[in-house]
């Protein structure tokens, strides 16, 4: 067996250090998104590689798949659910998507008979777009009571079938997925309720990480970069970076 000379071990470490260098260079370029929508994860992607300044970004189609990926490389920006920010406090909000013209929605809870009544006596359909431990307070948020019970799923396609085959008694959907879900479902469903307003999708910074030419660059989405997201407008946050 050869001995290790010290050029060698210097030459290791060094591969070493520029490795993590070159990691942590990518972390801080790097956009994750992650929001639930029946629109395809590619053309989101390739609309936002082209226009968001040259960032790594990776789209999800699953809730878990990208908080996994947050913890795993801790992203200079992230583009997500409004209330991301609660269970990661180091990433402040900076810029907010519009639907149809409003920085806010609401959702629909929706049922396949209109004699449902009582909510807090219900088993919800909705998908998981936050971390579970807080999933009934912001179940609780959103309609303003709590739930019998709730099962969850990884796509808004999902929501559908579990009201169909009685998995649950009502499902939670945003208007523009509903809007989407009926060109595919023949299914009569009847509106509950609506929750309270809720903050849009929402384009977060991490502390500490320089995301300004990111940001820029999503600040300056096109009309039909934005349609294609889903979306109409983005408009920058007050006290954002």
């Amino acid at each position: 067996m050869r001995p290790v000379t010290r050029a060698k071990v210097l030459g290791l470490v060094t591969l070493l250090v520029l490795g993590a260098m070159g990691f942590e260079a990518r972390a801080s370029e790097s956009l994750l998104v992650y929001y639930p929508t029946t629109l395809p994860v590619k053309s989101r992607q390739d609309v936002l590689k082209t226009e968001s300044g040259g960032a790594d970004v990776t789209v999800f189609a699953k809730f878990r798949d990208f908080a996994d990926q947050v913890k795993a490389v801790s992203p200079a920006m992230v583009i997500a659910p409004s209330n991301f920010g609660t269970s990661n406090p180091d990433y402040k909000p900076v810029l907010r998507f519009f639907e149809s013209n409003s920085g806010k929605f609401k959702y629909l809870v929706l049922a396949l008979s209109q004699a449902l009544k009582d909510v807090k006596m219900a088993r919800l359909g909705l998908v998981e777009e936050t971390e579970r431990e807080i999933l009934r307070d912001f179940i609780d948020g959103v309609i303003g009571s709590n739930v019998k019970a709730f099962k969850t799923v990884s796509k808004p396609e999902d929501l559908f079938p579990l009201l169909v085959f009685k998995s649950v008694d009502m499902i939670l959907v945003s208007p523009s997925n509903y809007e989407r879900l009926q060109k595919q479902f023949s299914s009569k469903v009847f509106k509950i309720l609506e929750s309270k307003p809720v903050d849009g999708i929402t384009v977060f910074s991490r502390t500490g990480k320089d995301a300004a030419s990111i940001a820029g660059g999503l600040e300056k989405l096109s009309a039909a970069a934005l349609k294609d997201l889903g979306f109409s407008k983005i408009e920058k946050l007050g006290g954002g970076q």
